[in-house]
C-alpha cells in the first residue's frame, strides 16, 4: 500500500470445493510479521486476489461469491488507501454466472487496470478493462479463440507498447497455453502452446523485472512452485527454478502471488503442505532475479 503495509487476503479452510472464508491479514514490516486476521468475508471460491488501483491508491479485492438470489459469480469491493472502510460487492458480469473466477492477477498501466477471470463451465477466459481507477469494468474480449483449449486461470503481462501476453491453464489440467493481443485486449491471436517450454502450470502468473519476464505457476506433476524465465517478451522460457516443494495432494500447493519490492527484490507468498497432512501452510519467500 502507499505506506508500506502489506496486505495479505487467503481461504479459511481445507476443502477445495466447498464454501468459504476469507480473510484480510496486514504487516507493518514487509512480510516478517502479521497481523490477526481482520476482515472477514463469505465466499464460494477459492483464492481472494488484491490490487492497488493506479490513480487513487485504493485497494481492490475480488473472489466469487452468491448474490442476493444465491447464484454464485466474481464480484469486487473497494477500500481505502490503507485497506479500511470496505465498500459493498459489485458483480462483474451480469447474468452474474457469466464470470465464475475473479481474476487471479491484476495489470496495472498507470491509467488503466487490466484483468482476466473465466465463466463457470471452465471454457472462456474473459478480458476485463477498467478505465476509471476499479470503480467500473467492461468484458472486452474472449482471450480463447474459437477452435482453441478451453481455458480458467490466466496471468497477463504487457510486452509492448500495445502488446499483451496472456498464459493459462487448460481446464484440463494437460496444457499451458498462450495468446497474444497486438491491440492492448482488444483482439487475440491463436494460441501458442507453451507446454513444451514449461509443462502444465496452474495459475501462471507473469511478472517483468530488469530484462526478464517471469512466470510463476504451480508444477502439479512435479508438487512444486516453479518459476520461468523469458528474455524474448515471451517467445521462450527458459532458467526453470523450484522455489519449494511441497507434500500431500497436488490440489494442496503452489499457488503463488507475487509482488516486486521497490528495492527490485521479489516477495512472494504461497502455500505449500509441508507436512504432509492435508493442511496448506500459507509461506512466504524473497526472491532476487539477477
Amino acid at each position: 500500500m502507499l505506506n508500506g503495509d502489506y496486505l495479505l487476503s487467503y481461504n479459511v479452510g481445507l476443502d477445495h470445493v466447498t464454501t468459504y472464508w476469507h480473510v484480510l491479514r496486514r504487516s507493518h514490516d514487509k512480510g516478517n510479521s502479521w497481523s490477526a486476521e481482520l476482515d472477514r468475508w463469505s465466499a464460494t471460491s477459492l483464492d481472494p486476489t488484491l490490487a492497488r488501483a493506479p490513480l487513487s491508491g485504493d485497494i481492490l479485492i475480488s473472489f466469487a461469491k452468491l448474490d442476493s438470489d444465491n447464484v454464485m459469480g466474481a464480484a469486487y469491493a473497494r477500500a481505502d488507501v490503507h485497506g479500511h472502510n470496505w465498500s459493498s460487492f459489485t458483480f462483474f458480469d451480469n447474468p452474474v454466472t457469466d464470470t465464475f473466477s475473479t481474476p487471479t492477477q491484476y495489470l496495472v498501466d498507470g491509467v488503466n487496470m487490466y484483468a482476466s477471470g473465466y465463466d463457470g463451465e471452465g471454457v472462456n477466459a474473459n478480458f476485463w478493462l477498467s478505465s476509471d481507477d476499479g470503480y467500473t469494468w467492461t468484458k472486452v474480449s474472449i482471450i480463447n479463440q474459437p477452435g482453441d483449449a478451453n481455458l480458467t486461470e490466466t496471468g497477463i503481462a504487457q510486452i509492448g507498447p500495445t502488446t499483451l501476453l496472456a498464459i493459462s491453464r487448460d481446464d484440463v489440467d494437460t496444457h499451458t497455453w498462450g495468446h497474444v493481443s497486438q491491440d492492448m485486449g482488444l483482439t487475440w491471436g491463436t494460441e501458442i502452446d507453451y507446454t513444451p517450454q514449461v509443462g502444465a502450470l496452474a495459475l501462471p502468473q507473469l511478472l517483468q523485472i530488469k530484462n526478464a519476464l517471469l512466470l510463476f505457476g504451480r508444477d502439479s506433476g512435479a508438487n512444486a512452485l516453479v518459476v520461468f524465465a523469458s528474455y524474448d517478451n515471451g517467445k521462450t522460457f527458459i532458467d526453470r527454478t523450484v522455489l519449494d516443494t511441497y507434500t500431500g495432494e497436488n490440489i494442496d500447493g503452489g499457488y503463488s502471488w507475487p509482488l516486486l519490492r521497490r528495492d527490485g527484490r521479489i516477495f512472494v507468498v504461497y502455500y505449500a503442505d509441508s507436512e504432509g497432512l492435508r493442511k496448506p501452510d500459507i509461506k512466504s519467500l524473497i526472491l532476487q532475479w539477477n
